[in-house]
């Protein structure tokens, strides 16, 4: 009849679906027994990642803590009051110190509550007024997007998923979306994008020229400071050796 047609198709489900789960948990208890024997080395070398991680991240915010102390010199009034104006440009309320700084090749932004930029006294004369301008505009977008807080953030991320490469690469992409939202507000307060990527090619030939060991660790930054003019200036180009465009750019 109909209905024990309908039972027994219920009861051949039944033993699929029983089978179907047996099997998967065998599956998975056996992962399980292959695996036991390593947990304990597994669970040291996680820790011992997160101790080496975490080290790498306090060794790097107390080289910065130097940084923004030693052989350090006061900018000139003028610039001073320049990046009073830029502030106010991009609605920043709060105190910003503007320094130059006689041991680093490429400006940078330290601190979160009272940030300073730090700019390289060695590159201030190979660029004028307005590149200038545009390099402090783009240390103010980070400033204002709270770009030095979230990237320790950020990291902290990274040290707890560091065995894991996909986050690698998502905090690749993540730094490099960070610059380009930058480079984007520098845009919108200036008419003359092609004067700020010449400004970045100046700043990256002086930090290869001045250290020859960062000309030989630094291929992947240039690849990605070249995205970075392209994006800027809408230049499409087949060459896949920057070093050609940056030069012609810092020319």
């Amino acid at each position: 009849s109909l209905y024990n047609s309908l039972n027994e198709i219920e009861k051949a489900s039944t033993t699929a679906v029983g089978i179907g789960g047996v099997q998967n948990n065998n599956t998975i208890l056996s992962w399980e027994s292959f695996a036991r024997p390593y947990y304990y080395w597994i669970g040291w070398f996680y820790l011992g990642g997160l101790v080496l991680q975490t080290f790498s991240l306090v060794l790097g915010l107390y080289r910065l803590k130097l940084q923004r102390t030693k052989n350090l010199n006061q900018v000139p009034k003028f610039w001073m009051r320049r990046m009073e104006t830029l502030k106010a440009e991009l609605g920043i309320v709060k105190e910003v110190s503007f320094q130059f700084s006689e041991n680093i090749l490429v400006p940078f932004t330290v601190g979160f509550l009272k940030p300073v930029i730090l700019f390289p006294l060695s590159a201030i004369n190979q660029l004028n007024t307005e590149q200038v301008e545009a390099i402090v505009l783009h240390e103010l977008a980070h400033i204002k997007r709270h770009d030095y807080l979230l990237n320790i953030l950020q990291r902290m991320m990274e040290i707890i998923l560091f065995f894991n490469p996909v986050s690698w690469m998502l905090a690749k992409e993540i730094k490099a979306e960070r610059e380009f939202s930058c480079d984007d507000l520098v845009l919108q307060h200036t008419e003359k994008p092609l004067i700020y990527a010449r400004a970045l090619a100046i700043i990256e030939e002086h930090r290869v020229t001045v250290n020859s060991l960062v000309m030989a660790a630094s291929g992947n930054q240039k690849h990605e400071l070249l995205t970075r003019i392209q994006k800027i200036t809408n230049m499409k180009t087949q060459n896949t050796n920057p070093k050609p465009r940056l030069l012609a750019l810092a020319g």
